[in-house]
């Protein structure tokens, strides 16, 4: 069972999660637990997160995708927005979530991702969060203790206590620190601007008469959801390949909104599409 069958919120949300959780294959989790956060992460392909966050705290967690960063020796990863799973919602995403003192939440991330980092690191603020990677026989255990912190506990300790939580999980260090001053980078500043994202794309490939890496730029509007509209070519080679190059973006490449003030917006996109052999 996911961590989305808290007792204090079951419902339609605790079934898409249990559902997206029975689909994935993940083998190691990242957890961090304290008396003020319980947070998780479980990769499942190679754009897309779980994130489980439970505030134990007194004060309004302010959560955003693009907080959330994989490693994997030099290779990072980044979350760019939340997935909505409520039918009926307006937009298919979102980039700002607010979770209230002693309540849970549960998101689909999407993002440059991957499924097998070897840690994953949490920012709120000028906090890091450093999950702590644990097998998944392990974190079967911890979620099913997990599932029984009783929120309406004033006291977050006895809480965690009596669900068998007796240790915390990960580490959390504030910046400036000699690691997080690295990673401060890696992470986007809150409140900038994000660009669209491609998250997967084809290349068109060479036809007769066209050398090798020759380039078409397109340009077109990405929508909030993700939807390229109104692509044409800006600087094109012939017709024959400037149509050719339109059509495997239009058919094949995939996008995330641009994000401002927190907020998923539309932006113009243009793309440079190489031919390949």
């Amino acid at each position: 069972m996911r961590l989305c069958n808290l007792k204090a919120w079951l419902g339609v949300v605790a079934v898409l999660f249990l559902l997206l959780h029975l689909a994935a294959a993940a083998s190691f989790y990242f957890v961090y637990i304290s008396d003020q956060r319980v947070i998780t992460v479980q990769p499942i392909s190679e754009n897309e997160l779980i994130l489980n966050a439970i505030n134990l705290g007194d004060d309004v967690w302010v959560i955003h995708p693009y907080d959330v960063l994989l490693q994997s020796g030099l290779k990072t990863g980044l979350g760019h927005v939340f997935r909505r799973e409520e039918k009926g919602a307006p937009g298919s995403f979102y980039a700002t979530q607010l979770i209230q003192p002693h309540q849970f939440a549960g998101f689909t991330v999407v993002g440059e991702l991957f499924k097998d980092p070897d840690r994953a690191i949490f920012r709120s603020s000028s906090r890091f969060f450093f999950l702590q990677k644990v097998e998944k026989r392990d974190f079967d255990v911890l979620e099913r203790q997990i599932t029984e912190i009783d929120l309406k506990r004033e006291s977050a300790e006895a809480a965690l206590k009596e669900a068998g939580i007796t240790r915390p999980f990960g580490n959390l260090v504030s910046y400036p620190d000699g690691e997080t001053e690295a990673l401060i980078g890696l992470f986007p500043d809150v409140g900038r601007p994000l660009s669209p994202r491609v998250i997967a794309k084809k290349d068109p490939k060479l036809l007769p008469g066209i050398p090798a890496g020759s380039e078409v730029e397109i340009q077109g509007l990405v929508s909030k959801n993700g939807e390229l509209l109104d692509a044409k070519v800006r600087q094109g080679i012939s017709p024959q390949a400037d149509q050719h190059a339109l059509a495997v973006v239009q058919n094949s490449w995939k996008f995330l909104p641009a994000i401002q003030d927190g907020e998923v917006v539309e932006a113009t996109v243009t793309l440079k599409v190489k031919f390949v052999e």
